[in-house]
């Protein structure tokens, strides 16, 4: 027991001689990095960032989805329960949707391509 606390203490004390900067000083740094990383992102439209039809599909609710001509509560829940989904297309190919509505999908959500 005494060798596991010392070896506790031992890492700890390392740990701290080998950080370069408190915890709060390196998370500030990666949060200005990415706030910088994002600022440098195309906005589509209204401000939004561009999404594909594949993040539309696996971040839209039941509802939003049922919104959609041709999708009933059915195959709401069938196109949440499969998910996530690389490529917008892997709707059609898994036999969820047929073509004709997924280009309803994507006039409702506003994307363009297909992916």
């Amino acid at each position: 027991m005494r060798g596991f606390i010392s070896g506790i203490v031992v890492g700890y004390g390392v740990g701290r001689l080998l950080a370069r900067e408190p915890g709060s000083a390196l998370r500030e740094r990666i949060v200005r990095a990415v706030r910088e990383q994002l600022s440098r992102l195309p906005a589509g439209e209204g401000g939004k960032s561009p999404k594909t039809l594949a993040y539309a599909l696996n971040q839209a609710t039941q509802e939003e989805l049922m919104s959609v001509h041709g999708i009933g509560p059915g195959l709401a829940r069938r196109i949440i329960r499969h998910r996530p989904y690389r490529t917008g297309a892997e709707v059609v190919e898994k036999k969820l949707l047929p073509t004709p509505t997924l280009e309803r999908v994507k006039e409702k959500f506003g994307v363009e391509e297909a992916s």
